[in-house]
């Protein structure tokens, strides 16, 4: 620990003002959502290339406050994850089946995608596979919108996915890479099994 704090601050003293502001910015965001998604927005791809610069310097001082640093350029982000992994604890369930949902679906059309990073789906395909997996909050072939768009609300907020103001069979959902770490899936087949734990809304056990 005295080692990262003496790092830390031979790095700290070196950042300009500007920098100082932006560090400190930078950490309160990737604290509150977890992730910082390069291409989510412009000022996020500027916190990310702030990050591709200083990357000690944010690995250091996550360290330090008790958190792992993620560098994952290959996925165009990086994350933090605590040893609590508090995240996974204060997830719901009717947000882990749209996650798991989503997830199915995201690494399904990475299959036949391009070397885009992100997928988009419609949202008449998160509708169906919800249906299909008789998700508990459905009735009469639909998945009640109230629901999706509430579990929805947190993956956004995490910056997992993003989608139109409203919803529809047509619109757009993007899903982030971000959604292959989020939940530490080690095998997409161990989700792909997961699907039947989900019919008629069983709580689902950690992934560890």
């Amino acid at each position: 620990m005295l080692n990262s704090l003496n790092l830390f601050t031979e790095q700290y003293k070196k950042l300009t003002e500007h920098d100082i502001f932006q560090f400190e910015t930078i950490t309160k965001e990737i604290i509150k959502t977890g992730f910082i998604v390069n291409n989510w927005d412009t000022k996020e791809t500027t916190y990310y290339n702030f990050i591709l610069k200083n990357t000690q310097l944010f690995k250091t001082f996550f360290d330090i406050i008790g958190f792992d640093f993620h560098d994952r350029r290959d996925k165009d982000l990086y994350y933090i994850k605590d040893q609590d992994d508090s995240y996974v604890r204060n997830i719901n369930k009717n947000e882990t089946i749209i996650l798991l949902a989503l997830r199915v679906l995201y690494e399904n059309q990475k299959e036949t995608a391009t070397l885009e990073s992100t997928v988009t789906i419609k949202y008449e395909d998160l509708n169906q596979m919800l249906v299909d997996i008789n998700y508990e909050h459905s009735r009469r072939g639909r998945a009640t919108i109230r629901y999706v768009s509430e579990g929805l609300r947190l993956l956004r907020d995490h910056k997992i996915i993003r989608h139109e103001s409203s919803l529809d069979d047509n619109s757009i959902i993007t899903i982030y890479p971000s959604i292959e770490l989020i939940l530490d899936f080690k095998k997409i087949d161990e989700i792909v099994n997961r699907k039947k734990s989900l019919i008629g809304g069983e709580v689902l056990d950690e992934i560890d």
